[in-house]
């Protein structure tokens, strides 16, 4: 695993606590630039325990939205295809894979 994520996964197996994995994933997410490494830090928040699920939900969605953007801006239709199956099979978010596969279809026309 990447070196970046390796604090984030220790947080999780060991002593978990909330806000201290949020802070330190929004501070990681701020040194990111792949859309691979963004899709990758949305997975762990997605699967982290939180108590509440949706809090885990709307990071996810957070660190996905900014791999969309490098996608977007980058054309790569490809790479939003892949997003989309790991929000649909990896993660569980279906609704957010039905909203990537839209902007596949709006680049497509363009």
């Amino acid at each position: 695993m990447n070196e970046v994520f390796q604090e984030l996964e220790k947080q999780i197996e060991s002593n978990f606590n909330e806000d201290i994995f949020e802070d330190l994933a929004r501070k990681i997410s701020l040194t990111l630039n792949s859309c691979d490494d963004f899709i990758q830090l949305a997975s762990l928040c997605r699967w982290a325990g939180f108590e509440d699920d949706q809090r885990a939900i709307d990071m996810a969605h957070d660190f996905v939205d900014r791999a969309v953007e490098v996608c977007v801006l980058k054309n790569d239709i490809f790479k939003l295809n892949e997003i989309a199956e790991e929000l649909e099979f990896g993660m569980e978010l279906d609704e957010r894979a039905t909203e990537i596969r839209g902007i596949i279809i709006e680049l497509n026309q363009l």
